[in-house]
């Protein structure tokens, strides 16, 4: 087993059910590799920093998808500080931002975004999200739900 907190099958291949004893190797791999690691860790951003030991571009890399996750649940500062301070986000995130007229405001205000620069970016949110439920062909169980985004009060 590597150090990254990765569990892998007592075989080489992929975890089969057909397997004799897989549920039993599964779980205590879960309980003595992966939930050690993750018990200490305080969120999802918390778990990259702890990659970056072993990976120091780790978190520049993930930059761009925890802007994206701080937009989504509404903490507009986070991930402006995130874009600001990282050249992946910067360069995945401004040119969206920009063709929704929302990327000096974003790094500008923060928070202090209007409600309707909010539902801008929830619905370039709404956007991805249906166009990857329809490449994964999810739609019979998708429901699209908003996100805290747009319910909380701006």
């Amino acid at each position: 087993m590597k150090r990254d907190g990765a569990i892998y099958p007592p075989q080489k291949g992929l975890w089969l059910l057909s397997d004799p004893g897989v549920s039993e190797t599964l779980c205590k791999q879960i309980e003595d590799v992966a939930l050690p690691r993750l018990r200490n860790l305080g969120s999802d951003f918390d778990y990259t920093r702890s990659l970056q030991e072993e990976d120091p571009y780790a978190l520049n890399r993930a930059a761009a998808t925890y802007a994206l996750y701080r937009i989504a649940e509404g903490n507009l500062d986070a991930a402006r500080d995130l874009i600001a301070t990282s050249e992946f986000a910067s360069y995945v995130w401004l040119p969206h931002l920009k063709r929704l007229g929302l990327d000096e405001k974003l790094l500008a205000l923060g928070n202090k975004l209007s409600l309707e620069d909010r539902l801008t970016l929830a619905g370039l949110l709404h956007e991805w999200e249906a166009y990857s439920v329809e490449k994964l062909k999810l739609g019979k169980i998708w429901e699209r739900t908003p996100f805290p985004l747009e319910t909380m009060p701006s």
